[in-house]
């Protein structure tokens, strides 16, 4: 039978923690251990790059390509990019994942953010400018 037990969060620390389970009498078997993390505010990860006037103008002119790549790590890779707060949708089995992003990009600053959707690791993620 499922027992759910309700742990404070100040009983956590930041970081690695330790689940102990004692009994004054008698043997228990525990098995399939499920542990439930609920977190009040989502944090994504958010990336900064600035773009330069010249580069710009390179880009809106189409001589240049802004070009965004993804080594993963995972089976079934689906995540949501923010660039400059304009989604893109990204399902892949693929390892490599490449593409432009020269329609969302501004002069100076620009913002790219990762919504996971399915579990799986970021091993490298590059912003490059191309021609």
């Amino acid at each position: 039978t499922e027992t759910p037990i309700e742990l404070d969060k100040s009983y956590l620390i930041q970081g690695p923690n330790k689940l102990i389970f004692e009994t004054v009498s008698g043997n228990y078997l525990i098995n399939d251990l499920k542990l439930e993390t609920i977190s009040e505010k989502k944090g994504y990860p958010e990336y900064y790059f600035k773009i330069d006037d010249s580069d710009y103008k390179e880009i809106r002119y189409g001589n240049l390509d802004v070009l965004l790549s993804f080594f993963l790590y995972g089976d079934s890779k689906k995540f949501n990019v923010y660039i400059n707060e304009n989604k893109i949708e990204i399902s892949t089995d693929e390892s490599n994942y490449l593409s432009s992003i020269s329609k969302y990009i501004q002069k100076g600053d620009n913002s790219l953010k990762i919504e996971p959707l399915t579990t799986f690791e970021i091993i490298s993620l590059k912003v490059e400018i191309a021609k």
